[in-house]
């Protein structure tokens, strides 16, 4: 995931992929170790650790996103 360059007597570390593509390849291996790939499991993990404290703003975001998936 990491490149690296010489620069003098240091190594300079740069990004082999996108920060996007690499985060969605990371969300998918959490998915799959620890929610059996079901999004569902992992999205009602992250609401209950928030203590069901999630804002209007924030709901009304997520239910944007919901509806928009499930659009053709």
């Amino acid at each position: 995931m990491l490149k690296h360059r010489e620069e003098g007597t240091r190594y300079v570390y740069l990004p082999t992929e996108s920060r996007e593509k690499a985060s969605r390849s990371a969300l998918k291996s959490v998915l799959a170790t620890f929610f059996e790939g079901s999004l569902a499991s992992a999205v009602a993990a992250l609401v209950s650790a928030k203590d069901g404290k999630i804002s209007a703003e924030e709901l009304k975001r997520l239910e944007a996103i919901i509806k928009a998936a499930g659009q053709p």
